[in-house]
């Protein structure tokens, strides 16, 4: 398309740089599990807090210390946790809506497939027209160095 003076495809390339061959496959399917792993384990933290009671009483005054100094990293590892998560939240829904697009788009029901597939193929179809790009530069490289030496 190139070579018949259609340089409007090159806008493709550029728009699949995000793609390049070091992208790594991530499955959503995975990446949305970890986040609800993350999810369970601060449920677990919350409840040790909840569980680790001011009132206790203890042997000495150290080990009071030792256990109010634990509440309170807890704490603010928790409320930190927490920001984070709901952060990862929202860009998890936005991420599911954009994936599920994305594989309506290809004809894919995003409830069978994974995005892995989709990607791959993007990352195929990227590779083969920056290939196809570069030999149309060479073939019109070469045919203006041709029609110089006939001048």
């Amino acid at each position: 398309m190139f070579d018949k003076g259609e340089e409007s495809l090159l806008g493709v390339i550029d728009d699949l740089v995000m793609i390049s061959d070091n992208t790594l496959p991530l499955s959503s399917t995975e990446a949305f599990q970890e986040f609800e792993n993350l999810e369970q384990q601060l449920g677990k933290l919350e409840i040790e807090k909840r569980r680790s009671s001011p009132e206790a009483s203890f042997s000495s005054p150290t080990a009071k210390q030792m256990s109010d100094d634990y509440v309170q990293k807890l704490e603010f590892y928790i409320i930190e946790s927490r920001e984070k998560l709901t952060f990862l939240s929202k860009r998890k829904i936005l991420l599911s809506k954009k994936l599920k697009n994305l594989m309506e788009y290809f004809g894919e029901d995003p409830k069978n497939h994974d995005n892995t597939a989709i990607f791959h193929a993007l990352k195929e179809f990227r590779r083969a027209l920056a290939f196809s790009k570069e030999a149309v530069e060479w073939k019109l490289s070469r045919n203006s160095n041709q029609e110089g030496m006939q001048i």
